[in-house]
């Protein structure tokens, strides 16, 4: 088991809300790989949302190791759109899981 701050960014997400890090794994794991989800892939997927949808801001994620493999190959592979430092240091913290 894995664990990681559901931390707030100072990306904003609208005018009185900052994005955390739930939203950007979300991003993450609902991205499609190439060829479509297999229905094994969405059951992982589904697991890893089960988990940050159930998580407030400020309280530790807890990962299984298998989530962990599956949050680290879609960041990874994640195209943003934006540029930001609160990126990089969420890359950076999902990689040292």
């Amino acid at each position: 088991m894995s664990t990681l701050k559901n931390k707030e960014t100072s990306i904003k997400k609208s005018e009185d809300e900052m994005l955390n890090y739930a939203f950007l794994i979300e991003q993450c794991i609902s991205v499609a790989p190439e060829k479509g989800f297999s229905v094994p892939e969405m059951k992982k997927r589904l697991s890893i949302h089960e988990v940050i949808t159930n998580t407030e801001v400020g309280k530790d994620f807890t990962f299984k190791a298998e989530d962990v493999m599956t949050i680290k190959s879609c960041v990874t592979a994640m195209q943003w759109a934006v540029m930001h430092n609160d990126i990089v240091e969420f890359a950076d913290a999902v990689a040292e899981l």
